[in-house]
């Protein structure tokens, strides 16, 4: 029952389906970007100007704690773009949670995954909120940082900073240059 995206659209599968398939936000971009014959625009997108108005609140500055998701050049997309959608959900549905998803890289400029997806991050190393939670994902672009002296510095002043820092597959080996895994176990990971 996995479907992705674009499958479901270039198969024009009824909106009940994309629903059960992919779930209520997806559904409701789907149904946006189709056209009426997919059901009405959701009210946030009827106004000019307003549609994406709910993920531009996701960062919200008043939230009173920050889930920073690292993004950095041959990152494996998955790696942050899957947690960025489970964050992103539950700070929308649950704002009374008081968390916000932000995502941020160096030095606030796009970069380019590895497989040519590129992302823009909301912030930079300087403009970032404190942070609640910080995720650093994995991915190619890890060989490089485990010889990055200021980014593994950089990590273990999040340390004192940051009540929970954590990973994703390859990012575990950063965390563990970094010395932020002393004494804890490490997923096995296979490498190239």
């Amino acid at each position: 029952m996995s479907a992705t995206f674009t499958e479901l659209r270039e198969a024009e599968v009824p909106i009940k389906r994309c629903c059960a398939l992919l779930g209520r936000a997806r559904a409701t971009h789907y149904r946006h970007v189709r056209g009426p014959q997919h059901g009405p625009r959701p009210a946030q997108c009827r106004a000019p100007g307003t549609c994406g108005s709910q993920a531009r609140s996701m960062t919200s500055a008043t939230a009173a704690r920050h889930i920073g998701i690292l993004l950095f050049d041959d990152m494996e997309e998955l790696d942050a773009v899957g947690p960025w959608e489970v964050f992103a959900w539950w700070t929308r549905h649950f704002p009374e949670d008081g968390f916000a998803a932000t995502t941020f890289s160096a030095d606030g400029r796009p970069v380019t995954c590895e497989k040519s997806l590129v992302l823009h991050p909301h912030h930079s190393l300087a403009s970032v909120p404190p942070l609640a939670v910080l995720l650093h994902p994995g991915g190619d672009g890890t060989q490089q940082m485990l010889e990055d002296s200021a980014h593994l510095q950089w990590l273990r002043d999040q340390r004192n900073q940051v009540p929970l820092i954590t990973s994703v597959c390859t990012g575990s080996i950063v965390l563990a240059a970094a010395g932020l895994l002393h004494g804890r176990p490490r997923p096995a990971i296979a490498t190239r």
